[in-house]
C-alpha cells in the first residue's frame, strides 16, 4: 500500500491511512505501508507513536519526498488518498497515469477524478477504506486500472488539461 503526498501533514490524513492499513490485517500477508513525503519531525513522531500503538511500526516504511514517484506507483498494490480536503488531486492523477489502483476518500476534487468502481474506489470511513484495501488485494484490477489510465491520458494530460484551462481563461477575457 502506498500513501504519498509532497508534504505529509494532518489535513492529508495519514492517520486514516495508518488505521485502515492496520484494520485491513494485510500486514499478516506480508504487505507493507509505504509513506512518501516530507514531514516535520514532531508530526512524524506522532505518526510513529500511532503505528506503535497499533503494533504495525515494523510494517511501515518511510520515504522522504521524491520527485520520481513512478517506480513507487508502478510497484504499489494500491495508492491511498485519505485527504480531508483535496483540490485537483495531482498525486491521484499521477497514480492513474502510472497504473496504480486508487482507494480515495470521497472529498473535494478527488470525486471529479475517481468514479467509484470504474476508475478507483471511494470511501468515507476508516472501516470502508480497510474493506477496500482487502478488496484490492483479492480482485483483478486490470480493467479498472486501464480505465483510470485512459481517463488520465485523455482528460488530464498536460496538453489536454492545459488547453481546457486556457479555453476557460480566453472565454472570460
Amino acid at each position: 500500500m502506498l500513501f504519498c503526498s509532497a508534504v505529509i501533514y494532518p489535513l492529508k490524513n495519514p492517520e486514516m491511512a495508518i488505521k485502515a492499513f492496520h484494520s485491513s490485517d494485510i500486514s499478516d500477508l506480508g504487505y507493507r505501508l509505504k509513506m512518501i513525503g516530507l514531514c516535520n519531525e514532531k508530526y512524524k513522531h506522532e505518526l510513529y507513536a500511532l503505528m506503535h500503538s497499533l503494533g504495525i511500526e515494523n510494517f511501515v516504511d518511510w520515504v522522504e519526498y521524491t520527485d520520481d514517484v513512478k517506480p513507487y506507483f508502478e510497484n504499489a498494490t494500491a495508492f491511498l488518498m485519505c485527504s480531508d480536503f483535496e483540490g485537483m488531486g495531482r498525486v491521484t492523477a499521477e497514480a492513474m497515469f502510472y497504473g496504480c489502483p486508487i482507494i480515495a476518500r470521497a472529498t473535494g476534487g478527488t470525486m471529479d477524478l475517481i468514479k467509484h468502481g470504474e476508475t478507483g474506489w471511494l470511501f468515507e470511513t476508516v472501516e470502508e477504506c480497510a474493506d477496500l484495501i482487502k478488496k484490492v488485494i483479492t480482485d483483478d484490477n486490470e480493467a479498472m486500472v486501464q480505465r483510470a489510465h485512459d481517463f488520465a491520458k485523455h482528460e488530464l494530460a498536460e496538453e489536454v488539461y492545459g488547453k481546457k484551462i486556457m479555453d476557460v481563461y480566453n472565454s472570460i477575457l
